[in-house]
């Protein structure tokens, strides 16, 4: 039996309004604007997204190509909103999405399909959306970024549902485009690290 998804949508709201999920208005509005995005995605609604998103006319196309290709063929089952971090003017939001192979009906976990970080700018009392790339490629740039092999330790520690055997890949790919070949030879000698 399907569940419409207002009844959903319903459920999630009275369930955010309840005093065991309190939480900041700040944080509710961040949540009510990922539910917007996800209800605009399954129903792949372009000129919702457009609106949501705030896309100029470039962007407009390559939504239209997603959404006739990937969200076609991999359309959004069901998201969970892993986490919301307010800070100030910005706010950041971890959503992993379910999503299943219309070929073959099973769900489909892959680098870079399920996760993903939302960021919002709070702009005359209005939270906007700001981008959402995969949580994956904001884990390997901070990987990138650190210093020392007990930051990138600590940071794959904290992350464990986001490691996979192409996300070493790419720490490998960028650290060698980067020219830093020592870091290439130390992830080639200890594949274990991710």
């Amino acid at each position: 039996m399907k569940i419409p998804i207002f009844f959903c949508v319903c459920f999630v709201l009275l369930c955010l309004s309840c005093p065991v999920f309190a939480q900041t208005d700040d944080e509710q509005a961040v949540r009510e604007f990922i539910i917007k995005i996800n209800v605009a995605l399954r129903e792949r609604n372009l000129d919702q997204i457009r609106q949501l998103l705030n896309l100029n006319d470039s962007s407009h196309e390559e939504w239209k190509k997603e959404l006739e290709g990937e969200y076609t063929q991999f359309p959004l089952k069901s998201y969970t909103i892993r986490s919301v971090k307010i800070e100030g003017q910005n706010a950041t939001a971890r959503v992993y999405w379910e999503r299943t192979d219309t070929k073959t009906g099973k769900g489909v976990i892959e680098y870079s399909r399920n996760h993903r970080i939302f960021y919002f700018k709070k702009i005359d009392a209005v939270w906007k959306f700001a981008g959402f790339p995969t949580a994956e490629n904001e884990l390997i740039s901070q990987i990138i970024r650190a210093e020392t092999d007990d930051e990138r330790k600590n940071l794959i520690r904290a992350e464990t549902e986001l490691q996979t055997q192409r996300m070493l890949y790419v720490i490998i790919f960028r650290f060698r485009n980067e020219g830093n070949f020592a870091e290439v030879d130390h992830y080639l000698e200890s594949p274990q690290k991710v």
